[in-house]
């Protein structure tokens, strides 16, 4: 269709959308920041509900068990996108990927790590089993979950 039929050149209305992309990209850091503060407060929810609900339920035969909250932090980060990306798509989005970076590492540290049962921080002296350290089968569910959830978050990222 054309200019007579009432539709505008697609080039008219990239042109508009960028004109107004450029009068907010100064501002984004203010939206930026708010997702900053809203990843440090979701990811303390998910480790105040790691704590309060224990290991996600899983029967053996089940598929590799995942902490829930890693599919919750990856749907927070796509609407995140979305709403960037349609204001901008130059800097504020590198921005918001350094903020994404950042939150995946506070994860692993405030959630992944600590969730570790203790004797598997040493995995040979598992291995060896001497004093008869024993892994009961809690212990290797969350150590699956500690190593799946990564992958999760790999496979999602690539």
């Amino acid at each position: 269709m054309s200019e007579v039929d009432g539709e505008e050149p697609k080039q008219d209305v990239e042109s508009f959308h960028n004109s107004i992309s450029q009068c907010f990209e100064q501002y984004l850091n203010v939206y930026i920041d708010s997702q900053d503060e809203n990843l440090v407060e979701l990811i303390e929810k998910f480790v105040v509900e790691m704590k309060d609900g224990g290991l996600p339920p899983y029967q053996v035969g089940d598929p590799a068990p995942l902490f829930p909250s890693s599919s919750d932090l990856f749907v927070f980060y796509k609407k995140c996108l979305v709403q960037c990306s349609q204001l901008s798509q130059g800097q504020a989005l590198v921005h918001l990927a350094n903020v994404f970076k950042n939150h995946l590492r506070h994860y692993h540290t405030t959630l992944l790590l600590p969730s570790l049962p203790s004797k598997a921080s040493g995995f040979s002296s598992l291995l060896k089993d001497k004093d008869n350290n024993k892994v009961v089968m809690p212990d290797v569910v969350m150590i699956c979950i500690v190593l799946c959830t990564p992958v999760l978050c790999v496979d999602t990222t690539a």
